[in-house]
């Protein structure tokens, strides 16, 4: 079985990671990769600031989704 697509974006509190794993596996392989380092683990954010749910679909690939954390 192939490996499934995951590209993270890591910042100081937020990371954005495009992917085709669904939420659950997305965010374990996060804390796998990019540990946050403090007592709070990465979580999905649900909805941005404008109401917008999250994850969205990818606009380069229909197969992957954006997700965003935050720790």
């Amino acid at each position: 079985m192939a490996e499934k697509y995951f590209s993270a974006n890591v910042d100081l509190c937020t990371a954005g990671v495009c992917t085709e794993l669904d939420t659950g596996e997305a965010t374990a392989q996060l804390n796998r990769e990019h540990p946050t380092g403090t007592a709070h683990a990465w979580a999905p954010v649900a909805r941005l600031g404008d109401g917008t749910a999250l994850p969205v679909t990818c606009p380069d690939d229909s197969r992957r989704k954006h997700y965003l954390f935050e720790c």
